[in-house]
């Protein structure tokens, strides 16, 4: 299985180790970053069009924030938490804008980013509601969301199982999930599935 993996080797290895174990064959399903494969082949597949990240972290932060600026894309971070986001706040720049929200008032859908078209959203927000509420939001503004943790979501230190409680992707036509890990990583979409993408999913 081929991941179009340009501009990767420019990351320090800290923020790609599942990346580096997927290529060495030693790929696990339990590792934070098991979304690395998919977000970095959909993106250069998928080459124009702005980037979301809904939940800032070491996993996919640096490494959106890599393939945006190589790509020479607009990327918008949000997150709820302050630490990720003072963390990550250092990466700001004229392409790529950091934006810390407040759980209580994005209940109230008052937020500035479903005012924009994005051609991929990366969603790994917590606390875990957040994630289908961003969905719900962004459905008719994102042309290609990779979801994370649809398999399972750590919220407090408990492990939850996927089911409708949590995740709805009825709204979409296409639901795939990433060959290599069961049910981890999923891509959901509207459009059309380009050749590139098909042989990494299922």
């Amino acid at each position: 299985m081929n991941v179009n993996d340009k501009y990767v080797d420019e990351l320090p290895d800290e923020y790609k180790r599942a990346f580096i174990q997927y290529k060495r064959g030693v790929f696990k399903t339990e590792h934070y970053g098991s979304h690395q494969p998919l977000l970095i082949h959909l993106l250069n597949t998928i080459t124009d069009g702005n980037v979301i990240e809904f939940g800032i972290g070491n996993n996919s932060t640096p490494l959106l924030h890599l393939l945006c600026e190589k790509l020479k894309r607009k990327l918008f971070s949000y997150e709820f938490e302050c630490d990720w986001y003072d963390k990550f706040k250092s990466y700001e720049n004229e392409n790529h804008k950091l934006f810390l929200l407040d759980d209580k008032t994005f209940k109230t859908n008052k937020t500035p980013f479903n005012e924009k078209l994005y051609s991929i959203a990366f969603i790994d927000s917590r606390p875990a509601w957040t994630r289908q509420h961003a969905i719900n939001l962004l459905k008719n503004h994102v042309d290609y969301f990779v979801v994370h943790d649809v398999a399972k979501v750590m919220e407090n230190g408990e492990i939850i199982p996927m089911n409708t409680k949590l995740y709805d992707f009825s709204c979409f036509k296409t639901v795939l999930m990433f060959k290599e890990v069961d049910r981890a990583t999923a891509l959901c979409t509207n459009k059309e599935i380009p050749e590139e993408l098909k042989n990494i999913l299922k």
